[in-house]
């Protein structure tokens, strides 16, 4: 009889603390969707497109769970996308609607369902030249990425994604990686953590080295050669065994932290025919170039 109390007891404690987990989550989620609310007012100047099935839809066809809100308008010629994900959102949820919306707003294509998320927008007599579509987790923009139409067939791309945040759907580590880790802690001790981030455009590497100590052009020429000569060789090699060529690591971005300040960043470009370092933003650095 005491046992079956006991578990009765560990069930309910059980139950409550789960209740108070969601009802803490919820209460969360729910404050961060009234301050996203807020910055979308009524404007005569803009058009909000509405969709009240696109939830259980990017749920069941792109299996897009951890979506917070969503958000279609239209102002002048601009198509405007903004995306909502909570912080458990993984990887291939981001992938899944950045396809979404290079089908179905970039290149303007529908799927062959009976019914897709925001399918009403082609039921509409509208048309846009430009596409401006931001990704959010909770309320912080991780993508924004621009697009206009600059001829027919033709697309003008601006991409920008935020690397200060660390995210755990971008974290990686393979052998490769925990090799070069050890190397370059092992001869730069003011080196104390090295993250890795595969970051979300797909072809690019992001390497944050961490520390107190700020080091000078020399040493980080050097950190430049160990990251040519036993990191880029070997994954290039690694994407060649697998794919029979290197499309994962084309760029590989080197950022180095004093005290979570960042003081220097360097991307390096791992082409099969081109090797070389420049200090350009990445995000539009065409990585794919095969002459």
């Amino acid at each position: 009889m005491k046992r079956v109390l006991l578990l009765v007891m560990v069930g309910v404690l059980t139950l409550i603390f789960i209740s108070c987990t969601i009802e803490e989550t919820t209460s969360l989620d729910n404050g961060h969707i009234k301050n996203i609310e807020k910055k979308y007012k009524d404007d005569n100047n803009i058009d909000y497109i509405t969709d009240e099935n696109a939830d259980i839809l990017f749920k069941e066809l792109f299996g897009i769970r951890n979506l917070v809100m969503h958000k279609v308008y239209r102002d002048k010629k601009s198509m405007n996308i903004d995306i909502y994900f909570n912080e458990n959102v993984e990887r291939n949820e981001i992938d899944n609607i950045k396809k979404f919306i290079m089908k179905v707003f970039i290149l303007k294509r529908t799927y062959k369902y009976t019914a897709f998320p925001y399918s009403n927008v082609f039921n509409r007599n509208i048309d846009w030249d430009r596409v401006i579509f931001k990704i959010f987790i909770n309320e912080t923009k991780i993508i924004e990425h621009k697009f206009n139409q600059i001829s027919s067939g033709k697309l003008e791309s601006n991409y920008y994604e935020n690397t200060h945040i660390e995210l755990p759907s971008r974290i990686v580590e393979n052998s490769n990686m925990k090799t070069f880790s050890r190397k370059v802690r092992g001869k730069y001790w003011g080196i104390k953590d090295v993250v890795f981030e595969k970051l979300y455009k797909g072809n690019v590497l992001l390497i944050k080295l961490k520390g107190k100590k700020v080091y000078k052009d020399r040493d980080i020429q050097k950190i430049r050669e160990l990251v040519e000569m036993h990191l880029a060789t070997q994954l290039e090699n690694e994407d060649e065994d697998t794919y029979g060529m290197n499309i994962n690591y084309l760029g590989i971005i080197i950022q180095l932290y004093s005290d979570d300040e960042k003081y220097y960043e360097e991307t390096y470009h791992n082409g099969q025919n081109k090797k070389y370092w420049f200090s350009e933003y990445w995000g539009n650095h065409r990585f794919f170039n095969f002459q």
